[in-house]
């Protein structure tokens, strides 16, 4: 299958989102309950614009490809949206307003709708028949190795980040922090989040 130039690329732009979505996932729930005090729970719910985003493309996407739009153009359409959000995303403060990050959030599942159907009919489209079955778990397998290459690169990152800019201790002992090295500690943190998010724009 690696022979077929539309798989290798299919295989590979997966890997990548899936990376990027583990890290928007992981990284702005993290933000907001170190950097703005917003508990796990609430967090949560502010992915919801993200699942809003992924299913309004996902029921659309059908009347685009009516309309000529080709998987190519999804692929290039996706990728480019989820650089967007990441790029919005790297702009975040310690007090920027939640509405932008839930604007980020969702053109981030917006991107991420555009591709996540799409490279499957993209592989299914130019695998051999006789491994049709092997291409379609192909891709979410490889889905599944970016979740976890991108939160061991993306969490590495983010702690080496913090390490040098920080007051030192581990990122979960910000909140037991007062005063002035609890404020420096969640710039730091924040700071560190930003570069998280323009190498996943990358």
């Amino acid at each position: 299958m690696f022979r077929i130039p539309q798989l290798r690329r299919g295989f590979a732009i997966q890997g990548l989102q899936g990376a990027a979505m583990m890290c928007v996932i992981y990284y702005v729930l993290l933000y907001l309950q170190v950097a703005r005090g917003i508990s796990s729970s609430a967090a949560g719910l502010y992915l919801i614009p993200m699942a809003v985003g992924m299913t309004a493309v996902g029921l659309l996407s059908g009347r685009l490809a009516e309309r000529g739009w080709s998987a190519r153009t999804f692929t290039v359409s996706g990728t480019l949206t989820s650089a967007l959000a990441f790029g919005l995303l790297a702009t975040i403060a310690t007090d920027t307003s939640l509405w932008l990050v839930r604007a980020g959030l969702l053109l981030a599942g917006t991107g991420f709708g555009q591709l996540i159907g799409q490279l499957i009919q993209l592989v299914q489209d130019a695998a051999p028949r006789h491994q049709l079955g092997v291409a379609t778990t192909g891709i979410r397998f490889f889905q599944t190795l970016g979740n976890a290459l991108g939160s061991a690169v993306f969490g590495t990152l983010l702690l080496r980040l913090y390490a040098a800019d920080g007051p030192g201790g581990e990122v979960s002992a910000i909140a037991g922090l007062t005063g002035g090295p609890h404020g420096e500690a969640v710039r730091a943190f924040v700071s560190a989040t930003n570069v998280v998010f323009l190498c996943g724009a990358g």
